[in-house]
């Protein structure tokens, strides 16, 4: 959305998308882990469910891109990521033994 409001010359595509983020982030989900569904009108999660895979994985990627696509500008994208990283690696990531 930062790339379409530069190439449109029109900010409210970039508040648009930092609203919705800002809706997310207020939730202060333990370990930066966010459920899957999202109420439209509220914000507010529909379920617990957390996935990294289908329609679990963008909102993740996102935050690696956003705070790149900003030159670093944007600090809250890399500290959205750095914590859900650590609740990956907390919660979801297994490591294999070596027999």
């Amino acid at each position: 959305m930062k790339y379409l409001a530069h190439s449109t010359g029109k900010e409210i595509y970039w508040r648009k998308a930092e609203h919705a983020m800002k809706v997310i982030d207020n939730h202060c989900m333990p370990d930066g882990l966010l459920p899957i569904f999202v109420h439209p009108d509220t914000g507010d999660f529909r379920y617990q469910e957390i996935r990294l895979g289908s329609r679990g994985d963008s909102y993740y990627e996102y935050l690696v891109k956003q705070y790149l696509q900003t030159s670093g500008d944007e600090q809250i994208y890399s500290e959205m990521w750095e914590e859900a990283l650590a609740g990956i690696q907390k919660h979801l990531a297994t490591t294999t033994k070596v027999l």
